[in-house]
């Protein structure tokens, strides 16, 4: 939603009042998402650092999971297309980086539980 349409769409004042609102903002709730998705690919990014500068949070976060090979499409489908996502209006980016999200956790997940390290 472009800025124009998010004032279009805002409660009109009605006799000095504004409708009601669940949340009232002055910021678009594009910028906001725009906002998050790029402090994830700064995050994401910065894990990345931390996982090759310290054994430990290589440990902590990976476990068995070789890092060199989720680092490239770690890389591509999480922190760059977050920062697409962050840069453009497309949502494809949004999509690609959902995906990737929901895959990541899943295996990990179905990992913890045939290893019996769950909880």
């Amino acid at each position: 939603m472009s800025e124009a349409d998010f004032e279009r769409t805002r409660p009109a004042i009605i006799d000095g009042e504004s409708a009601p609102a669940l949340v009232e903002s002055t910021a678009p709730p594009t910028l906001a998402a725009r906002c998050c998705f790029a402090l994830q690919a700064v995050a994401g990014a910065a894990w990345w650092i931390a996982v090759f500068a310290s054994d430990d949070v290589r440990r902590w976060t990976l476990g068995s999971w070789s890092h060199e090979l989720l680092v490239g499409p770690d890389v591509i489908f999480f922190v760059l297309a977050s920062a697409a996502a962050a840069a453009t209006a497309n949502r494809f980016p949004v999509l690609v980086c959902s995906l990737w999200t929901t895959g990541v956790t899943v295996a990990l997940v179905a990992d913890a539980l045939l290893r019996q390290r769950a909880g």
